[in-house]
């Protein structure tokens, strides 16, 4: 990092690779097995510049220019000795980010504007892909604030995105003995379920509006009442292979194989991409931030202040939000770190009023909310509850989550007749964490303890597990309890060291 004149530079570089293996036993005979290996490699380099262009009568415009290159390898392998059947795929990206906020009125200094403050983002991105062409984001946003206490948000994207190499070229895999539902005939099935990757699906463009209120009444409190309305539209979606269902079935012939008695022998779940997508939700709840310890200047409000040079740290999610990443060992960074010593609580719902699918053009739509999916988990639920509270100080630390989601159900050819509804459904994690140097000698600890952190982990405390009854009240085989979870309640301790 450093600076040119008024404007500052960050560069950044990453690498990771990651190898997996499966076996998967086959009925041939005993010992016999099919093995898949997958290596996945990305690098990347980037370099941002950020700082002002030119002053406005309410502050100045400032920029943010983001380039980058980078690449991706996936190997993939199918099989043993002279049977091997191998794909390889690799992908460059070249990438460069333009983000401009412009300040229209100031409520801070002369010329006051009278009804508080405005202000506008826009951004544009293009990506050059080898192997997919030139996808475009093109995003803005409108932040009015007529009290400091009230702001409201107006934003948008429009945004193409290509399938990954995994999707694409990930190794074919048939596993026999796939317990399912057959939801057309009402029974349960073991089948050869063929995985892997599709070289034909297609890049998606998503569209996202969001509206949005943020309601902060005590000036010294880090209080916060969030209100979202977010709209999304999906053309070509790229998804996971439906459940089986006349529906699906009806519209994807190929994917499916039948005996001559009807019975379902082999479903092929490779990706695919279906019509379009439509999604309406509303989120609010409310959090509230205390700070345990020092506040770093720039943060003593309960707001965050992120520095020019690390404004192309920002991205922006299909939702409308952001997440940052501040550059690791920057001043900012540890400010952020010391800022962590907080307790937070935080409580938010959720109410999809639309969640549709249309598979094919000119087809019904399938509603997600009304007996319809496309995965074995049911439809969309329509009302979810996140709950999450914490606290850390002096290198100690602690987090429980809560999620709860309303039930749901999954219509079958006879409707009412043969329909599977799934209960409400909660569950419950804690987390406690130490950073073992904060607790054993600071500065002065040993060298095996600095960047050391130790967490134990308690997933789904109560044990609790999806409930799904048929008409009947019975469970079909393939929904009983073990079979969605079959981990359930899970207990982990990691020890990690950064060297």
């Amino acid at each position: 990092a450093g600076a040119i004149d008024t404007w500052e530079w960050t560069a950044l570089g990453n690498y990771d690779r990651s190898a997996t293996s499966t076996l998967t036993d086959l009925p041939t005979g005993y010992g016999a097995r099919d093995k898949v290996r997958a290596i996945d490699s990305t690098a990347t380099t980037d370099l941002i510049l950020a700082g002002p262009v030119f002053d406005l009568p309410a502050g100045p415009l400032t920029a943010t220019i983001q380039s980058g290159l980078g690449f991706h390898d996936f190997t993939g392998r199918f099989g043993k000795g002279t049977g091997a059947v191998s794909s390889r795929l690799s992908r460059n990206v070249r990438q460069l980010q333009l983000n401009i906020d412009v300040p229209l009125l100031n409520d801070t200094s002369a010329p006051h504007s009278g009804i508080g403050r405005l202000s506008a983002n826009f951004n544009i991105e293009t990506q050059n892909l080898s192997d997919a062409g030139a996808l475009w984001t093109f995003g803005g946003a409108l932040n009015w604030f007529p009290v400091r206490a009230v702001g409201f948000i107006l934003s948008g994207t429009s945004e193409q995105g290509a399938p990954t190499l995994d999707q694409l070229g990930g190794p074919v895999l048939a596993t026999p003995n796939v317990r399912i539902y057959d939801i057309a005939r009402d029974q349960v099935v073991d089948v050869t379920e063929v995985s892997g990757g599709n070289r034909d699906l297609r890049n998606d463009h998503r569209d996202v509006v969001r509206l949005g209120m943020n309601l902060r009444p005590f000036t010294q409190k880090d209080l916060t009442f969030r209100f979202d309305y977010v709209e999304q539209h999906i053309d070509h979606p790229i998804i996971a292979f439906p459940i089986v269902s006349p529906q699906i079935e009806a519209e994807f012939p190929d994917r499916f194989v039948r005996d001559a008695t009807g019975r379902l022998t082999q479903i092929d779940v490779r990706p695919i991409n279906l019509y379009e997508s439509r999604q309406r939700k509303l989120r609010w709840g409310v959090s509230f931030t205390k700070a345990l310890g020092a506040v770093p200047p720039g943060m003593a409000d309960g707001r965050i202040r992120i520095p020019q040079s690390q404004l192309g740290q920002m991205t922006q999610q299909p939702d409308g939000s952001f997440t940052f990443q501040p550059t690791p060992g920057s001043a900012f960074a540890q400010s952020l770190t010391n800022a962590a010593s907080r307790f937070y609580i935080s409580l938010y719902h959720s109410w999809y009023l639309e969640d549709s699918l249309r598979l094919r053009s000119g087809q019904p739509a399938l509603d997600l909310t009304n007996g319809d999916a496309v995965d074995v988990q049911g439809g969309r639920r329509r009302h979810e509850i996140d709950f999450q509270a914490g606290v850390f100080k002096q290198g100690l630390g602690g987090r429980l989550s809560a999620h709860w989601q309303s039930g749901t159900e999954i219509d079958g050819e006879d409707g009412a007749g043969d329909r599977l509804r799934f209960g409400d459904f909660a569950t419950v994690d804690v987390s406690l964490f130490a950073n073992l140097a904060e607790r054993f000698g600071g500065a002065n600890a040993p060298a095996w303890v600095k960047n050391t952190r130790l967490t134990v982990d308690v997933e789904n405390i109560f044990d609790q597990r999806p409930n799904v009854r048929d008409a009947t009240g019975a469970t079909p085989l393939s929904y009983q309890p073990a079979y969605l979870d079959p981990v359930g309640r899970t207990i982990s301790i990691t020890l990690r060291h950064v060297f």
